[in-house]
């Protein structure tokens, strides 16, 4: 991902790209791209060449999960720096960040989201009935994510609250939407404006874990998938415009249930770029860097190319 937006980056007319790597790693893919790749092999080396070429650049985009506030940390040093972020704010990313806080502002706004709880509010009570999900309060790409059946409720949730506390992990709960997994991305301007792409269908594993493992997306181009898209850019809109300081490229989750897919359920945001830049931009008919990093969104629309586009991780 971080890769293939540095290549598209570095087709865009009079920009010069530069990125930290870590020289631990093997290096990047970047075919014939110029790109000044700044090696760096431990985390003060890492923090002190990003507050430098943030201050330097006209525009920054991080890349880092959000998980134990890194990508919010990360961001809060661009702001201190006076970086002019691609991104969104760190207040806007530590409350995406925050499964339990994101789900009671949604809820606030009317968006149709699962109720969340915390572990704390639910150990001696469980949902009624039905199954449910555990996951980390403030997790990413799956991380301890896991589905507890309604036949083995009391003996699973209980086994991995104490898998989550032994790692120091803050747990919720939700209730099991089922359905078809999907996505979408935003790309949101300055002014709030926004521009929502094709939604994308999700592969996860059937292990009970929901771990990504890539996706499809079908232009909605005179397609099939063009008749939920309307519905799709309700619900990310709606989830948008409740929460402040969305800015750049933003991914957002949901569900289709099976007893009403044209009223999708919106399970988390991701405020960053997400692995479906993939197959966007494989789907598109021009360099979307171009609007992700200048986010330049509300003219008109991408040019999609019609057909279906199928991505992988790993």
């Amino acid at each position: 991902m971080a890769e293939a937006m540095l290549c598209d980056a570095a087709r865009l007319p009079d920009c010069r790209i530069q990125t930290t790597w870590d020289a631990r790693l093997e290096p990047p893919v970047l075919g014939e791209a110029e790109i000044e790749v700044r090696p760096v092999t431990a985390p003060h080396e890492a923090l002190a060449a990003f507050r430098e070429l943030a201050a330097e650049s006209d525009r920054v985009l991080v890349i880092a999960p959000e998980f134990d506030g890194l990508l919010a940390a990360r961001c809060r040093v661009l702001e201190a720096a006076g970086g002019r972020s691609a991104g969104c704010t760190s207040d806007a990313i530590d409350l995406c960040a925050d499964k339990l806080e994101l789900a009671r502002r949604l809820h606030a706004a009317g968006v149709r989201t699962p109720k969340t709880v915390a572990f704390e509010a639910a150990s001696e009570r469980l949902p009624s009935s039905g199954p449910f999900v555990v996951k980390r309060r403030d997790g990413a790409g799956s991380d301890f994510v896991r589905f507890v059946s309604d036949e083995d409720r009391q003996a699973t949730f209980h086994k991995r609250a104490a898998e989550a506390i032994a790692d120091g992990l803050s747990l919720v709960l939700q209730p099991f939407v089922a359905g078809s997994a999907a996505s979408a991305a935003a790309v949101i301007d300055d002014a709030g404006r926004m521009q929502i792409w094709p939604w994308c269908r999700q592969r996860l594993t059937e292990d009970g874990r929901f771990r990504y493992l890539g996706g499809e997306i079908v232009s909605t181009v005179h397609s099939w998938a063009a008749s939920l898209q309307p519905s799709v850019e309700r619900l990310v809109r709606q989830s948008a415009e409740s929460i402040s300081g969305l800015r750049g490229y933003v991914g957002f989750d949901f569900v289709f249930p099976t007893d009403s897919p044209d009223l999708p359920v919106l399970i988390e945001i991701n405020p960053r770029l997400t692995t479906s830049y993939l197959g966007y931009r494989l789907l598109a008919d021009e360099n979307l860097a171009a609007r992700v990093l200048e986010m330049d969104c509300v003219e008109a629309a991408p040019r999609w190319r019609r057909g279906r586009i199928s991505f992988r991780i790993g």
